[in-house]
């Protein structure tokens, strides 16, 4: 093309389609068109790609979302679970020191009715009110164990469900699924 033709087509078309005009190898209008088609083209797929990463986004923020609920049923447990060992391990403690407080007794015989039937009776009154706590803690256990299975059961299946619509979504879309790539690193 000659200098003056290139002048005038800089002039008509701008600086950056004239630069994009003498990158082609053939720099004709039919090879501009072609150029500006691909590019179109190009761009429409960046919006879709955009619109993916944006689903995928939001896909991630749920996956956190479902994350944070199982660690949060999991604490639950995890904290009924020491409060019931640090309440056992008291009891037992205080247990020990009735036990050796009746045996220091009956050993030196000192133990008299009304204050052996003091001691029979704390002992039982502590029997009970462990008795008592433990079903209690057992129970609310129970519930939170029944609770956390109900949220990792719902949390599953929204994943689940997330998975098995993800390539009817890329097949929608018209983006190709990518394979997954494996991890380094012994699989479990």
């Amino acid at each position: 093309m000659p200098d003056d033709a290139r002048q005038n087509y800089r002039l008509r078309l701008g600086p950056v389609v004239s630069n994009l005009l003498d990158t082609l190898a053939e720099p004709t209008p039919v090879a501009l068109d072609a150029e500006v088609k691909k590019l179109l083209a190009g761009r429409e797929q960046l919006t879709v790609l955009e619109q993916k990463g944006a689903e995928d986004t939001a896909r991630l923020r749920r996956f956190m979302q479902q994350h944070a609920e199982m660690a949060e049923a999991l604490s639950a447990t995890s904290d009924s679970v020491s409060k019931l060992t640090d309440m056992m391990d008291h009891r037992t403690r205080e247990m020990v020191t009735i036990f050796l407080h009746v045996s220091s007794l009956v050993g030196s015989r000192y133990a008299e009715g009304e204050e052996l039937a003091h001691i029979h009776r704390r002992f039982k009154e502590l029997n009970s009110d462990l008795e008592t706590q433990i079903d209690r803690l057992l129970s609310q256990v129970r519930e939170q164990k029944q609770t956390r299975e109900t949220k990792v059961a719902q949390v599953t299946a929204r994943a689940e469900e997330e998975r098995l619509t993800l390539p009817e979504r890329n097949a929608e879309t018209g983006i190709p699924e990518i394979p997954q790539q494996r991890r380094g690193g012994v699989e479990r």
